[in-house]
């Protein structure tokens, strides 16, 4: 006997139902999952560029902190409540960098 439900009966679309939010669930998770990650690789950036900006190390230029940069852009979104405070951040580092960098220059 087939217990398959037969297509637009109540069952078929009560397991199509079942079917989607399980998708769902999966995809949120996974989306979770990925943020997380990402808010994790961020703060590791921004512990990497504020060791930058304390050693002093606009003397070797701006090459460091442009790969880093460029090593946030690749990361894409953390959290969305905790991302724009470090955003924020990262992007405060990065402009007390190239002030040192650009008044060590000037002199």
């Amino acid at each position: 006997m087939d217990t398959t439900p037969k297509r637009g009966s109540k069952d078929d679309v009560r397991h199509a139902r079942i079917r989607l939010i399980m998708t769902r669930s999966r995809r949120r998770a996974a989306l979770v999952e990925e943020r997380s990650e990402n808010w994790h690789r961020k703060e590791g950036l921004i512990a990497e560029v504020r060791a930058l900006v304390q050693d002093e190390a606009w003397r070797h230029g701006s090459a460091p902190l442009v790969r880093l940069m460029a090593a946030w852009k690749e990361i894409g979104p953390a959290c969305l409540d905790i991302d724009p405070e470090l955003e924020a951040d990262f992007g405060e580092l990065c402009a007390t960098f190239f002030q040192e960098l650009t008044a060590k220059a000037g002199r």
